[in-house]
């Protein structure tokens, strides 16, 4: 088998789609001729954590893990944070916050050049050597956000003499949070980091299209789109039936991944009898932005609201596949198409209708559209009209069950194979 020196920060008890993504690349590149070996950190400090996704973790992938010195206890001690609250990546796009935030995340933005992470590359790259010195892999992998891991695997690929392939879940100066929130300057530097790593890495992979088209991707390299997934072994075997009609949203609502609109649609709708309230429950599940709280409780009657915190993973499944609607919010910002929220990818495999609101030509309305599970749309009446329908079908015992065929592609296993095979080529083009 080839070996493969993967970097990321997130493993877990990380929770999360990053955790996921590549934990799932771990579990089934073995599959096609690929063993993992993993360095990561061992005192990360994550937005969430997930103790469930250890149970995954194949028992046959080396992980090494070494400290990393970060600037969070500083952050907290200076906003008057819990030393055990976690602090959201959205944070980073808050506009509407005291002055003390603002200043924190001012110097969080334009101090840390590529990111708050980079305390990690000195002791990665030190025991990467003794990594590569030990484990002789073929290929190194680094998968970002944060960029400092691309940093780590530019040396450690220059001190194996191996290929380097980055993979991108989200882009890099361009990604959203630090769009009107960095000096010239800052944006300067991290744009030169940005050109030299595509340029000097063996191979680029992109979490979308769009987010490729979003990196400094030199005109002669070509690189390669591995989306999110799902692992159907993950799902429970059976939906639990209930009286009521589930509308149901997973994961943290900020307030650049929230459109006010749909719950403006239900409140017409149970305004005009045309969904009778008792006969509706509308779970959400994650971290919620305090205004976005209020809108909801201003909206819709509170005793059809169920807000619950963040769930580990396998929980989190269990409800998706319980609902009867599912709803997904993509980040509302201009240039921004290329963004398939993870669970969305889950979302598919429940067989549940999906709606959002937002662009219908985005990556992620037409993976909707091509499945034939789910729809993105603006139209306001549209979105309506499919809602009140799918009610009427449910109150028929009539509800339709999408056919899973049409999401194979997606599956984790399946996207492993892809990128084993890209990886494959790469190793290949290196020894001719």
């Amino acid at each position: 088998m080839k070996k493969l020196l993967l970097i990321s920060y997130y493993w877990p008890p990380a929770g999360g789609p990053a955790c996921q993504r590549i934990l799932s690349f771990a579990r089934y590149l073995p599959e096609y001729n690929w063993k993992v070996v993993v360095l990561t950190v061992s005192n990360g400090d994550y937005p969430v954590r997930d103790e469930s996704l250890k149970n995954i973790i194949p028992p046959d992938c080396p992980v090494y893990k070494t400290i990393t010195r970060e600037p969070f206890s500083l952050y907290r001690k200076f906003l008057g944070l819990k030393k055990e609250e976690k602090i959201p990546v959205a944070v980073l796009a808050q506009q509407n916050c005291n002055w003390k935030k603002q200043f924190a995340n001012w110097i969080r933005l334009n101090l840390f050049v590529p990111d708050a992470r980079k305390g990690w590359i000195k002791h990665a790259v030190k025991k990467g050597k003794e990594i590569v010195e030990h484990e002789k892999p073929d290929l190194i992998l680094s998968s970002s956000p944060p960029p400092s891991v691309h940093l780590i695997a530019e040396q450690l690929a220059e001190f194996a003499q191996v290929p380097w392939v980055t993979d991108f879940r989200d882009p890099w100066t361009r990604i959203h949070y630090y769009q009107k929130n960095r000096n010239s300057f800052t944006e300067f530097l991290d744009l030169q980091l940005e050109k030299r790593i595509l340029r000097n890495c063996s191979g680029i992979v992109s979490a979308s299209k769009g987010f490729a088209e979003l990196l400094s991707i030199p005109s002669q390299k070509k690189y390669r789109v591995i989306t999110n997934g799902y692992d159907e072994p993950d799902f429970p075997e059976e939906k639990k039936i209930s009286p009521f009609f589930r509308i149901v949203h997973t994961g943290s609502l900020s307030p650049n991944r929230f459109d006010q609109k749909i719950f403006l649609i239900l409140k017409e709708l149970i305004d005009r009898k045309e969904i009778p309230s008792e006969k509706l429950e509308i779970i959400l599940i994650g971290k919620i932005d305090e205004n976005i709280h209020r809108k909801i409780t201003a909206f819709l009657p509170v005793n059809i609201i169920k807000f619950k915190p963040f769930a580990a993973h396998n929980q989190a499944l269990q409800v998706m596949q319980n609902a009867e609607l599912l709803l997904l919010f993509t980040e509302n910002i201009p240039g921004y198409k290329g963004h398939l929220p993870a669970k969305m990818f889950e979302y598919l495999f429940t067989g549940n209708f999906i709606i959002g609101t937002g662009d219908s030509d985005s990556e992620a309305a037409e993976i909707l559209s091509e499945t034939g599970h789910g729809m993105i749309s603006n139209d306001l009446n549209k979105i309506s009209g499919k809602i009140k329908e799918l009610f009427e079908l449910w109150e028929k015992k009539e509800y339709p069950v999408l056919s899973p065929e049409q999401t194979e592609k997606y599956t984790r296993k399946n996207l492993s194979a892809r990128l084993a095979e890209y990886l494959d080529d790469l190793v290949a083009e290196s020894r001719d």
